[in-house]
Parts: C-alpha cells; sequence; structure tokens
C-alpha cells in the first residue's frame, strides 16, 4: 500500500471519544464513561501520500427522534404520543387536527439515526392516508382517530412511538371558517430544499395566484419585477430568532444553514406589511 493512513475521530457530543492507534490499517474506537448516549461519531481515515480521505458517520446508543405537526391554521405544535397498551388513555393524549384544514403534516427530527419509518397501525381506520417525505409524513383524515408510528433504527437499537389524531371542529361557529382557511393556504412563497442540509432557496411559486379578498396585507408586486420580499427571519423549535436576512427586494435567493443543528424551524418571508409563514427541517 501507498502511503499511511491517519485516524481521527469526533463527535457531536460532549465527552471526547479517543482512537486505540492514530496510525495503521485498523483502529478502534474508546468511549469515555461520560460519554452521553444517542451521539453521533464521524471517524476519518487519510491516506497521507495519496491525499484521500475517507469518512464514515457511527451512530452511538439508542437513536430517537423530537415531533411537531400542523395543520392548515396551526403550525409548529407539540404532538403527544400514545400508549396504545394502555386502554384507559385519556383523550389528552390524543391530538387534535383541524377539520377541514388538512393535510396535516408531522415531522420527525430524528438523533442516533439518518432516517425515519412512518407508517399507519391499527385499528384500521379508512379515512386515514399518509405519504412520507424524508422524516415527515403528510396525512388526511376525515374522522375517527387515525394512529401513526414512527421507527428509528441505528445498530444498537429500535426506537418506535405512536401518535393518535382526530379531526376537531376549530370554529367556536361550528361551522368552519372559509376566509381564514382561504387566507392560511395562499401561499406565495416557496422553501427548496425540504428537508435541507447546508443550504435553502426562497423563490416564487410559478403561476402564484391573486391574494384571496379576505387577505388583510398582500405581498409586494412590483411592475416589471413581480412578488418580492425584503426579509427573512428563521426561529427554532424555542421561537428563538436564529437568522435574519435583509434582502434588496429579491425574488429568490440563498440562505446558508451550515450554523443550523438538525431540527425543526419557522421562517417568515417579510414582503410589505404581508407575513407568509413556512416550516423547514434542517437534517445533517
Amino acid at each position: 500500500m501507498c502511503g499511511t493512513i491517519n485516524w481521527f475521530v469526533s463527535s457531536n457530543a460532549n465527552g471526547i471519544p479517543t482512537l486505540s492507534s492514530t496510525t495503521g490499517t485498523s483502529t478502534s474506537i474508546i468511549i469515555p464513561a461520560n460519554f452521553p448516549v444517542s451521539a453521533t461519531l464521524t471517524l476519518t481515515a487519510k491516506i497521507v501520500g495519496l491525499e484521500q480521505i475517507f469518512t464514515k458517520t457511527i451512530f452511538y446508543g439508542q437513536p430517537g427522534f423530537g415531533v411537531s405537526y400542523s395543520d392548515g391554521k396551526n403550525q409548529g405544535l407539540p404532538v403527544m404520543w400514545y400508549d396504545y397498551n394502555n386502554t384507559n388513555v385519556p383523550n389528552s393524549t390524543i391530538n387534535n387536527v383541524c377539520m377541514g384544514y388538512g393535510p396535516y403534516y408531522i415531522y420527525a427530527s430524528p438523533y442516533g439515526t439518518n432516517s425515519i419509518t412512518w407508517s399507519i397501525v391499527s385499528p384500521f381506520n379508512n379515512t386515514l392516508s399518509m405519504t412520507q417525505t424524508g422524516s415527515s409524513a403528510t396525512f388526511y383524515l376525515t374522522s375517527g382517530v387515525g394512529y401513526l408510528r414512527a421507527t428509528a433504527s441505528n445498530g444498537c437499537a429500535t426506537y418506535n412511538q405512536t401518535f393518535a389524531f382526530k379531526p376537531f371542529n376549530c370554529s367556536p361557529t361550528g361551522g368552519g371558517d372559509p376566509c381564514a382557511k382561504q387566507a392560511s393556504e395562499y401561499s406565495i412563497f416557496t422553501i427548496s430544499p425540504n428537508p435541507a442540509s447546508n443550504q435553502i432557496k426562497i423563490g416564487i411559486v410559478s403561476k402564484p395566484a391573486p391574494p384571496p379578498p379576505c387577505l388583510k396585507t398582500a405581498p409586494q408586486n412590483k411592475t416589471g419585477v413581480g412578488y418580492t420580499f425584503s426579509l427573512v427571519n428563521i426561529y427554532n423549535k424555542l421561537g428563538t430568532l436564529e437568522k435574519s436576512i435583509k434582502t434588496n427586494d429579491a425574488s429568490s435567493m440563498s440562505i446558508p444553514t451550515y450554523s443550523l443543528i438538525t431540527g425543526i424551524y419557522n421562517i417568515e418571508i417579510i414582503s410589505g406589511s404581508y407575513i407568509e409563514k413556512k416550516q423547514i427541517i434542517i437534517q445533517k
């Protein structure tokens, strides 16, 4: 073999793992006693002389995930898990989604693994349907209670939780709020990719619909330019402002997200007095 192999290890957690050897064709990772469960390690091998670098991500301990959900009226709601083996579970552990404001979305932020598997669990509900995109799922539910399960696995363990949902009439009058629903579904701006890693791009939908009559404020629409925005705010799940980016009435822009850790973020796109809110998942 040409060249010498040098080994390096790093982690995303407190406590420093070490290597049994930093040179040679093999090595072992030594985990300290205070090292936290569900940490991620990065093992790097550099072939000196050939200047080649190889990296491998290693998950330590049990995997897991954080979860939130949204409907067309409310965003970033905390989700309660459902103890399916307990027949006396109170209704407070069943999550409500606003009737008529679907589709509904559930977002998972995995740790200790790169992926989440979503599935529908029994008892079977023929009004519940679901599609998975990355670590998140989009579902429809028109009546009854629907059960979704998220499963995270790595080489050490498997972890899963079940979440129950039922449609709920969010309007005090019982007839729904068509104007609020119409306004909440109105969208001018796009964010991609989602989930994202190191960069997101904000743009305009290809053929924007005119603002609904009940919308109190409308996005800026400049002659010869079209719709524009002047400010983008990114908040973490605790509501803390992580980034604020001013623009000169842009119609598109790319935003680096290297500094954002894995998780769910709320984004405000501001166009004049109009504010459009989006959710995005950062997955490293």
